[in-house]
């Protein structure tokens, strides 16, 4: 496995979490809502799109901080651990982006 397919992983998850921030946006729109919790606590102090974005910040830079200046430093196991993240909440992010593009669907029709 090469760094490079390791930073395609890492923006294909923020590419998957804009989408996610966007389809949830145009849901609430249509009178849908957040599921998690802990997203809508940060919608609720800082809005809609800034309290989404602020709540997915953290995971995404720690990630990417480790694949671009620390991924040279780190033992292969925790870059092998690293690299299983980034699969499941790749794979994670694509069945909930399915979900939501049904919903939105269905909100949509009515």
């Amino acid at each position: 496995m090469t760094n490079m397919s390791n930073k395609s992983l890492f923006w294909t998850l923020v590419a998957l979490n804009a989408l996610d921030v966007l389809l949830t946006w145009l849901i609430i729109g249509l009178g849908g809502y957040e599921a998690n919790p802990y997203i809508v606590a940060f919608m609720n102090q800082f809005g809609t799109v800034p309290g989404m974005i602020l709540a997915k910040s953290p995971p995404i830079i720690t990630i990417g901080l480790i694949m671009y200046y620390f991924w040279d430093k780190i033992s292969p196991s925790f870059r092998k651990f690293t690299r299983g993240i980034l699969i499941a909440f790749n794979i994670g992010f694509g069945i909930l982006l399915v979900y939501q593009l049904g919903l939105y669907t269905l909100l949509k029709m009515t």
